[in-house]
């Protein structure tokens, strides 16, 4: 099996010192360019470049089916979890209070704007292609909108072996045959497993019906599933590679598989792309809401824009800056551990080695390439999904220097591992890759800032992806556009919309005036 590890350095300049994420070739913009050949983004097979587009982008509505919304079900179940102090102890202690809570009102989904956000997805190097440069959702933007945190207080009781799930195949058997009919009835160990079952399928994986193994759901009960946040991203990952695939293999498919969380994608899109979303409330009157416990909550409050695809891939085929690569650097919501990461690194004295270790193994967790594994039933049949931080340094707050992938990463097509058949030594290689990573002390803050290689050979790069007309594009593309000129297409639109309304305003007023 391929090594997949890739040690990251965050270098410290001692002359400014300004943190740089990846590797650095001490200034010789020759030597990347010459990288471009070989670069492994695999510009070619994103989405847009592709000769034939299935019909997924060609129709003005689809729907994802596996898309969470709201749940009355699980709304009720919830309400009388969350009054029993045991069970909500338990889920502060396995940081999984927050996520839960965000799961009882999931954003309105937008489809076309996931449509349009996929074009430019790399399945290989998992991350967005944009003409500003490469950008992913990592594992702090996961901590960031779910609040989950890694546990401090671990139960590892085992559960009863007599105990079991009761469910069928669909969750309101499972709702049906484990939330108790008689008010008042004490909760059990297998009613808190058989709900983090149900919300784990529903919201985590975003499943028709309940997956058929609870031993995931069981895992994260006991406290043994301690990095969930690498589950959710990886199956993220998986379900952005689900629909790709799926496009590039059978393009004249009309229908599509389960497309993971993609909810969560929209709240990632609203935070680093403001352009996609309407207005939100003001982030000091949400601070004092008791009930914004994450980014989460807050970008979820969002209206919605309703561009149509045109609006929405013009603005990503075009976008060449952005407000802030680190819209969660404020730090309003979310777990300590989570808070930790745009700190200062305290002193090294005797006193407080401990805090000094939580900080760097906060920060090592978040920006260590690795490959990232997820058995959803407990099985040798793991999905596998490579995280590279280094592509997305700015979203760190680090200088971005050339993002080098890792030489033999698993997502690289002739590795053909995303669900393979892995023995237990095999499963261990693997997760051993995860412990290593040089790291040295932080830096002063810079914004939004890449080396001057970096901005060159990417400049080089970018003119090759996106030098193709837009509008050419957008005829193959999109039904609803019209040749015309894409510049602020969302203004546009939206200026559309404010015609339409104010013709029909004044066609009632003659009506009424008629009448009367």
């Amino acid at each position: 099996m391929a090594n997949a590890d890739f040690t990251l350095e965050i270098i410290t300049r001692d002359d400014n010192e300004e943190g740089w994420l990846g590797p650095l070739i001490h200034d010789r913009t020759t030597a990347i360019m010459e990288l471009l050949d070989v670069f492994p983004i695999h510009e070619s097979q994103l989405l847009f470049r592709l000769p034939v587009i299935s019909p997924l982008f060609k129709r003005k509505t689809r729907v994802f089916p596996a898309l969470a919304t709201s749940d009355p079900d699980f709304k009720r179940w919830h309400g009388r979890l969350a009054n029993d102090a045991a069970t909500v102890s338990q889920w502060r202690a396995l940081g999984l209070d927050r996520f839960i809570s965000l799961c009882l009102e999931p954003p309105k989904p937008d489809p076309e704007l996931f449509k349009a956000a996929i074009c430019f997805w790399s399945t290989e190097s998992n991350c967005f292609v944009l003409p500003l440069g490469s950008m992913t959702i990592t594992l702090l933007d996961i901590a960031a909108l779910t609040g989950i945190s890694k546990p401090r207080v671990q139960s590892r009781r085992a559960l009863d072996p007599a105990t079991s799930i009761a469910f069928d195949r669909s969750y309101e058997s499972l709702y049906n045959n484990n939330a108790p009919v008689i008010p008042g009835e004490p909760v059990s160990d297998s009613e808190r497993v058989a709900f983090l079952h149900y919300w784990f399928g529903r919201f985590v994986l975003c499943t028709q019906r309940p997956i058929p193994d609870a031993h995931t759901s069981s895992a994260i009960f006991t406290g043994e599933c301690v990095n969930l946040d690498e589950i959710v991203l990886c199956h993220l990952y998986r379900g952005l590679y689900t629909i790709a695939n799926r496009v590039k293999e059978a393009p004249e498919a009309c229908g599509i598989l389960s497309a993971g969380h993609l909810w969560l994608l929209q709240l990632w899109l609203h935070a680093y792309f403001l352009a996609t979303r309407g207005p939100l409330p003001a982030l000091q009157t949400a601070v004092q809401d008791t009930t914004m416990l994450t980014y989460g909550h807050y970008l979820a409050k969002a209206a919605l824009r309703k561009g149509t695809f045109t609006n929405y891939f013009t603005f990503f085929y075009e976008v060449r800056e952005i407000p802030s690569f680190t819209p969660f650097a404020e730090r309003k919501f979310g777990p300590a551990s989570f808070k930790l990461v745009f700190d200062k690194p305290p002193p090294r004295g005797d006193l407080v080695a401990a805090a000094y270790h939580e900080f760097t193994e906060e920060r090592k967790r978040y920006l260590t390439a690795r490959d990232l594994l997820f058995a959803p039933t407990g099985s040798e049949v793991l999905s596998i999904e490579t995280y590279n931080p280094q592509l997305a340094a700015r979203q760190f707050n680090l200088v971005q220097s050339w993002p080098m992938l890792p030489p033999l990463s698993l997502n690289f097509p002739q590795f053909h591992i995303r669900s393979s058949e892995l023995t237990a030594g095999q499963i261990m290689e693997v997760r051993g890759y995860q412990e290593s990573a040089q790291y040295f002390p932080p830096y002063k803050n810079v914004v939004n800032k890449v080396s001057p290689q970096f901005k060159d050979a990417w400049n080089s790069l970018a003119s090759r992806i996106f030098s193709k007309s837009l509008s050419d594009i957008l005829a193959r593309l999109a039904p609803d556009h019209d040749g015309g000129s894409t510049t602020s297409a969302f203004n546009t639109h939206l200026k559309r919309r404010a015609g339409m309304i104010l013709v029909l305003a004044l066609l009632f007023m003659l009506a009424v005036t008629f009448i009367f």
